[in-house]
């Protein structure tokens, strides 16, 4: 009878702590889902851009971005070749990842890992730095 009694309190030991992050896990991916979904079913502008106090913005005026479900983004210039990354984001650490490998200008700025700090269902702002440099991007969409 003890024999039992302890093989079902083991049992319970390891059942319930599934139990319990079953719910949490697919919240969260409930999470990720709704931010790919806001993010790469709109075209962004770049409504701001700074790299400490120097205002960027205006390199940026000819590029709308566009990112998609498989990873890449492009920045796309009307009647030039788009300019082809990658990105990645999580709901979880509030992050946005994106790379342009073979860019040379100002997209290049875009390479690395953005914490977000405002977002809504039209905008998002996040920053990172290079150094003691701050980074500071505003995204609007189109």
């Amino acid at each position: 009878m003890m024999r039992n009694q302890n093989k079902f309190l083991i049992l319970l030991a390891l059942v319930i702590p599934l139990l319990w992050g079953c719910p949490a896990k697919i919240i969260e991916q409930k999470k990720e889902d709704l931010v790919i979904k806001l993010i790469t079913s709109n075209i962004w502008l770049m409504d701001n851009f700074y790299e400490g106090t120097t205002n960027l913005t205006t390199d940026f005026a000819a590029y709308e971005f566009k990112f998609n479900e498989d990873g890449s983004v492009y920045g796309m210039r009307t009647g030039l070749p788009n300019a082809v990354g990658t990105w990645t984001a999580s709901a979880a650490t509030m992050t946005i990842q994106s790379n342009f490998p073979t860019e040379t200008g100002i997209l290049k700025k875009l390479n690395g890992t953005f914490t977000i700090t405002n977002s809504s269902l039209s905008d998002v702002s996040a920053h990172r730095f290079e150094g003691t440099v701050e980074l500071k991007l505003h995204l609007i969409k189109k």
